[in-house]
């Protein structure tokens, strides 16, 4: 007589599903980490020709140095009775205006004592130098030098590469200069807790005051004017601060970011959401940079930086979901294990 074979009982079937998903996650554990890996090692591929490209962009559209004989220029003017905002440089047509703070041009003020072109070349030597500490301080593979916005700021002669190495310097006082040069600086020191820091930014502000009234005068005075034009000139600029759409989503996920760790909010708010931000501001993202944001942020695209901070909020809320440990984060960035402080 026929007989029907029997299948699994549904202990074996239970026991069978359980050894084909455990060796199908194994599987996936195994991919992931090899995509990590790869991604990893991909990033100086990606930062390399990026950054040459624009080196050879700077040169060749004579971009280079340009906003350190802006602010030359403008301590320059302040000295001559003139208004610092009103200093511009003009490329392809284009006006390209001062933005700093009154402090920015006390600081540099008595650099205006030797030529303009020898000042210039010092002051990209200095944003070389403060890049590599940056790469130093936060312990990074040393090919991150040639991260673009960080080298962006170097080319330009703008002193985002200096701000950050005054960021996460040790001392308070370092920290508090990074705010004279460019004020959105205070809001990584809020978030990391630096009231000192703060207060030593606070103090100074006050005492340039009270120093040279008619400047601040000069810098409050046409405030909103100048906002508008600075939108202009930057097209707007990276952040989303001129999108609407972007900007709710942009500040929402700073919100989730800032309830789990306010720390890293105060870094990345600046970069999404600032008024007129631009593509160096991107390495003020570099202390809690993550694998994700790193290819993001390497590209020169107009909103790519809130739409990077985004990213950050969705993919911590996820891992947080899903009860993940934090070491094991599949967006953290590889650093060097010997060498270098503590992140600022």
């Amino acid at each position: 007589m026929h007989q029907t074979p029997k299948g699994p009982s549904p202990t074996q079937s239970t026991e069978y599903g359980h050894w084909h998903a455990a060796l199908w996650c194994h599987a996936v554990s195994i991919n992931w980490s090899y995509l990590q890996h790869a991604a990893q090692r991909l990033l100086p591929l990606v930062f390399l020709p990026l950054s040459a490209a624009d080196a050879v962009f700077s040169v060749t559209g004579r971009w280079l140095g340009t906003d350190g004989h802006l602010y030359y220029e403008a301590s320059a003017a302040w000295l001559s009775g003139g208004n610092p905002w009103d200093v511009f440089v003009t490329n392809r047509g284009l006006e390209y205006h001062y933005y700093a703070l009154p402090t920015a041009a006390v600081l540099i003020a008595p650099f205006t004592k030797i030529p303009e072109d020898l000042f210039v070349a010092i002051w990209i030597g200095i944003q070389v130098v403060a890049a590599v500490y940056v790469v130093w301080r936060l312990k990074l593979q040393w090919w991150w030098l040639a991260f673009p916005p960080l080298v962006d700021g170097i080319l330009a002669g703008n002193p985002s590469p200096l701000v950050i190495a005054l960021l996460v310097a040790p001392h308070p006082a370092a920290k508090a200069f990074a705010v004279l040069l460019k004020v959105y600086a205070g809001l990584p020191l809020l978030g990391e807790r630096k009231w000192r820091a703060v207060l030593i930014a606070a103090g100074i502000v006050v005492a340039s005051v009270l120093l040279a009234p008619g400047l601040w005068a000069q810098f409050i005075d046409g405030s909103s004017d100048r906002t508008a034009r600075q939108l202009i000139e930057a097209q707007g600029g990276f952040s989303a601060f001129d999108k609407p759409v972007v900007l709710a989503g942009a500040c929402l996920a700073l919100a989730l970011i800032a309830r789990r760790d306010l720390r890293v909010a105060g870094w990345l708010a600046p970069i999404a959401i600032w008024p007129g931000s631009q593509f160096h501001w991107s390495t003020l993202a570099m202390p809690v940079m993550t694998l994700p944001m790193a290819y993001l942020l390497a590209l020169p695209g107009l909103g790519l930086p809130p739409l990077a901070v985004m990213l950050y909020a969705a993919i911590s809320e996820v891992r947080h979901l899903r009860a993940r440990p934090e070491g094991g984060s599949s967006a953290t960035i590889e650093r060097r294990p010997e060498g270098g402080g503590p992140q600022g």
